[in-house]
């Protein structure tokens, strides 16, 4: 936040093309918050005098600079782009984050926690079959770059614009430009994709088959209703349909959600277990659950992957769907 002019957010669903009233009302909440809570309009740098975010800011200048004279001792960027030096960094990083953000200890708000339940999911991607059907036709304009590059040139716009035309990458007029100057990669760069693509991919296909999760508190209510608080926010964040908690008192003979959680301590979830058992899929939320291991779906942990987690779950159940049909 130091000395910028002016502060625009845009819907985190913008890179999906598929923005609407409730993101766009999100991002101008966070636009007021941001002016009337912490004042960023009245204050020139509202970092300055930090020595915390001094001292940040000195390590990663320190560290981008030593990553900087390690290229250039190895030949400089198109060496280091050959040899995978740089895809090898960056592709780490990438992995990092990717892992971070899907096991939830990197919060997206709104996007893998705190997902608001009543919030639309119909528009949070694109038809994936249209996506495919737009990646084939580009595909298929990809057959004529080839000729057209040859006759590209730096001096001629109007045949920058036909190979562009024809599907040419920018990378791909740079190289025909350059020549052999430019590298060319064997060790390819991640697929370049937003924060939290996976997770919206993944409610945009449960909102098609409308999975209802039915959480069951039983045992001590200090920790059900713990796990119950995960629970709830962990499914939202996969866009499963999550219904009132029921209470071991519960009628459960003709339960019609297609996901039963226990939450609670194991003794009183395996008490539980043969009700439950058979009507619908069954997980157990927490670590301690060992001994229900081999006789639930799933043990699901708090600190496991949640994007994996739910994804399997998503899958069972439509096969389990399919399977009654």
């Amino acid at each position: 936040f130091a000395g910028f002019d002016s502060l625009s957010l845009t819907p985190h669903t913008q890179t999906h093309d598929a923005s609407d009233s409730l993101h766009q009302s999100l991002v101008r909440s966070q636009q007021v918050l941001l002016r009337e809570e912490s004042h960023l309009h009245r204050v020139r740098d509202a970092c300055g005098g930090s020595y915390a975010i001094e001292k940040l800011t000195d390590d990663l200048a320190r560290r981008a600079w030593s990553f900087v004279q390690e290229i250039e001792a190895g030949g400089g960027v198109i060496a280091a782009l050959n040899s995978g030096l740089i895809q090898k960094r960056l592709n780490a990083s990438a992995e990092r984050r990717r892992e971070d953000i899907q096991t939830r200890r990197r919060t997206l708000v709104g996007v893998n926690k705190f997902v608001d339940a009543g919030a639309t999911t119909e528009a949070a991607l694109l038809d994936p079959r249209a996506t495919v059907t737009a990646h084939l036709e580009f595909l298929q304009r990809r057959e004529a770059p080839t000729r057209v590059l040859d006759r590209v040139s730096p001096d001629d716009l109007e045949s920058l614009v036909n190979a562009a035309a024809a599907g040419c990458t920018v990378g791909e007029m740079t190289r025909a430009l350059r020549g052999g100057e430019y590298a060319d990669l064997e060790h390819p760069f991640y697929e370049s994709s937003s924060d939290g693509a996976a997770f919206e991919q993944l409610r945009t296909l449960v909102a098609g088959d409308r999975i209802r999760v039915a959480p069951l508190l039983v045992g001590s209510p200090e920790l059900s209703r713990k796990y119950h608080s995960f629970a709830r926010d962990l499914f939202l964040a996969g866009g499963f349909e999550v219904s009132d908690p029921l209470g071991a008192d519960s009628s459960l003979d003709n339960l019609e959600n297609d996901i039963v959680a226990l939450c609670g301590e194991e003794r009183a979830c395996a008490e539980i277990l043969p009700r439950v058992c058979g009507t619908s899929l069954v997980v157990a939320i927490g670590r301690e659950h060992s001994k229900l291991a081999g006789r639930v779906h799933e043990v699901i942990e708090e600190d496991g992957n949640a994007y994996l987690t739910l994804r399997s779950l998503f899958l069972a159940t439509r096969a389990s769907k399919e399977a009654d049909r």
